[in-house]
């Protein structure tokens, strides 16, 4: 098990790329994404390494749109 603050290990992820869109922060991207959509922390974290090495498809944010309780509804088609 290596250290995650090892220079090695972070140019492993990276492949010693500077760019915005390295590996180390794909995963980053990737496991906000999980966590925030109920992933457990173990299981994000597997998950987006393996979406990092294109083994899973790339998670993409998405916007949800909430009802607001109390709005109401300008199209007389939908009902509460």
């Amino acid at each position: 098990m290596r250290l995650a603050g090892n220079e090695e290990f972070h140019g492993q992820l990276s492949d010693g790329e500077s760019t915005p869109d390295s590996k180390f922060d794909s995963f980053m991207r990737c496991y906000d994404i999980l966590c925030s959509r109920g992933f457990s922390q173990q299981a994000a974290q597997e998950t987006a390494i393996a979406m990092v090495e294109g083994k899973e498809p790339m998670a993409q944010p998405t916007v949800r749109f909430a009802k607001i309780y109390g709005d109401s509804s300008t199209d007389e088609n939908v009902s509460d």
